[in-house]
């Protein structure tokens, strides 16, 4: 994936972030919509953060050099974002239907990347 699609995708994620704060925002109050914007910013964090770490493995695996602190980069980055999530909803009480809104987000910006993926013309 090149620079302008990683741009893309994390433009969606915070369309998408903004939209399902707003939504939450009238569904349910500003309690929801902050927790939203919470979960779509935690998102948004952890999808950068994985483009990021496989431009990195990817030029690595070009140049020869050695993977294993990215691989463990990858291996960490997920009990961190369990413990991101368990601070947010326990800690602070953020509304949890908002909060997980948020998080959804990012399942509906790979989806939709996915699509648009599909319907472009193959080069």
């Amino acid at each position: 994936m090149n620079r302008s699609r990683t741009r893309w995708l994390l433009a969606l994620q915070v369309v998408l972030t903004l939209a399902f704060a707003a939504l939450m925002w009238g569904l349910s109050g500003p309690p929801a919509a902050a927790a939203a914007a919470v979960g779509g910013t935690l998102a948004l964090g952890n999808l950068a953060f994985l483009g990021w770490l496989v431009a990195r493995l990817n030029r690595q695996a070009t140049q020869g050099a050695p993977r294993w602190k990215s691989a463990a980069l990858l291996a960490v980055k997920l009990p961190v974002l369990l413990v991101a999530v368990y601070v947010c909803i326990v800690p602070l009480g953020l509304d949890v239907p908002g909060f997980m809104a948020g998080l959804s987000t990012l399942v509906l910006t790979l989806v939709a990347a996915g699509f648009l993926e599909a319907k472009r013309p193959s080069s």
